[in-house]
C-alpha cells in the first residue's frame, strides 16, 4: 500500500514540475525574456535578461534554476527595470565549472566575474534560500556595487543547522553539494 501512495506521489511531482517549467518558458515567451550565455574564468553562465532600466539580479536557491524567476522577471521588466538571472554554477545550464566553484565563497567571486563582464558598477541583488545566502556575501564583500539586497524566502531556509553545516557555510562551503564521499558522510550521516 505504501508503494501504491509512493508512485502516486511521485507521479503527481513529476506531472507538477513538468506543468511548472511549461508555464515558465510561456510566461518568458509573453515578455520576450532573452537566454543569453556569459563566459567566466573556463565556465559558462546561461541567464536571462528581460527589460531597461535600473538593473537587479534574482539568484535562484539550492536545487532551482533560472526558470523559477521568469514571472517576477517579467513584472520587474514591466515596472522598468533591466533583470538578470543567472543559472549559479552548479546548476541548470551553468557547464565547465570545477566542482570547487560551488562553495558558496567561490559562488560570490564567480558572481563578481559576471557582473563585471555585464559592465554592471551599481545594481540590486534579490535571493532565495542559496541565492539569498550568496547575495548576502555578495552584498557584504562588493557593497560599493549593491544598491539594495533582498531576500525572496529565507537565506538558506530557517531551520537550525547542525554545527558541522553551519560551520561549513561560514567557511564559505556549501555543504548541500558535497564533494566527496567523506563531506556527504560527515555532514549527513
Amino acid at each position: 500500500m505504501n508503494q501504491f501512495f509512493l508512485k502516486i506521489f511521485s507521479s503527481a511531482i513529476t506531472v507538477f514540475l513538468l506543468c511548472s517549467g511549461a508555464w515558465a518558458q510561456s510566461t518568458a515567451d509573453s515578455c520576450n525574456i532573452e537566454t543569453k550565455t556569459s563566459s567566466i574564468g573556463g565556465g559558462t553562465i546561461e541567464y536571462l535578461k528581460v527589460g531597461k532600466g535600473s538593473p537587479i539580479f534574482l539568484l535562484h536557491g539550492l536545487f532551482a534554476q533560472k526558470e523559477q524567476w521568469s514571472e517576477l522577471a517579467c513584472s520587474l521588466s514591466s515596472a522598468g527595470y533591466l533583470v538578470v538571472v543567472p543559472d549559479l554554477p552548479g546548476y541548470g545550464k551553468c557547464t565547465h565549472f570545477p566542482i570547487v566553484s560551488y562553495k558558496l565563497e567561490n559562488q560570490v567571486e564567480i558572481l563578481h566575474q559576471f557582473t563585471t563582464a555585464l559592465n554592471f558598477q551599481k545594481f540590486d541583488i534579490a535571493g532565495s534560500s542559496m541565492g539569498g545566502a550568496i547575495a548576502s556575501m555578495y552584498a557584504r564583500s562588493y557593497s560599493s556595487q549593491v544598491r539594495s539586497l533582498s531576500f525572496i524566502g529565507a537565506p538558506m531556509g530557517v531551520n537550525g543547522w547542525s554545527a558541522q553545516v553551519k560551520s561549513a557555510l561560514y567557511q564559505g562551503i556549501n555543504p548541500f553539494i558535497p564533494i566527496s564521499v567523506d563531506q556527504l558522510n560527515y555532514y549527513f550521516i
